[in-house]
């Protein structure tokens, strides 16, 4: 009897200890029991608290704000105007003083029959900075100065007192005196003077430029 006893306990704790390890299995695959792990990597702010996380989404929103707002402010400060007081325009001053000189002194490297010929009395009397506007408003290059020294010699208005000018130019540079004037073509006057009593050709000039030649 004492042996069948021994043996009924120890079935029935085998049992118990069997039925436990079944049980222990079971809980640990319950999903409830598992505990889930947070990926914080692709949003730092989902670790913090609610407080936290919705002052830094708001941090987030008006830096955002403010850079875009930027943006627009650059754009529109950066285009280019166009007007007068450019600084990739010349001013009036500046632009007679510059086509000037180069009508003047800076042609050297050209051949003679190329070169913009003026007299330097007439270039003085002309309104070099009227004629600008006028090359700017037809499209000109502003910083362009023999492409303005082009223009200023097919477009400068025809002094009133060319005449003038160019018997005084004639007289001082060659010491003769003008007797008479024949219109050409254009802007062109053959010039005449007084030989032994007769009139005689003597030099073209251009009533634009003042520049005569023989």
């Amino acid at each position: 009897m004492a042996f069948k006893k021994i043996t009924v306990v120890g079935t029935v704790a085998a049992v118990v200890i069997i039925a436990s390890v079944i049980t222990i299995f079971a809980i640990g695959k319950l999903p409830g029991m598992q505990t889930p792990q947070n990926d914080t990597s692709s949003n730092p702010s989902s670790s913090l608290p609610d407080a936290v996380s919705s002052n830094v989404s708001s941090s987030n929103a008006s830096s955002s704000s403010l850079q875009s707002g930027t943006n627009n402010i650059g754009t529109s400060s950066g285009s280019k105007i166009t007007s007068s007081s450019d600084n990739n325009l010349y001013s009036e001053q500046a632009i007679s003083e510059k086509v000037i000189d180069y009508l003047m002194n800076g042609q050297g490297d050209k051949p003679d029959a190329y070169k913009l010929k003026w007299s330097q009395t007439f270039l003085k009397q002309v309104n070099i900075e009227s004629v600008y506007k006028q090359y700017i408003a037809s499209g000109g290059n502003a910083d362009d100065v023999k492409s303005f020294a082009v223009y200023l010699t097919k477009n400068a208005p025809i002094l009133s007192n060319w005449k003038e000018l160019f018997q005084n130019d004639l007289y001082n540079t060659l010491g003769k005196k003008v007797s008479g004037l024949e219109p050409l073509q254009g802007d062109l006057y053959q010039a005449y003077i007084t030989i032994d009593g007769a009139e005689v050709p003597y030099v073209v000039v251009s009533s634009r430029t003042g520049y005569f030649h023989g």
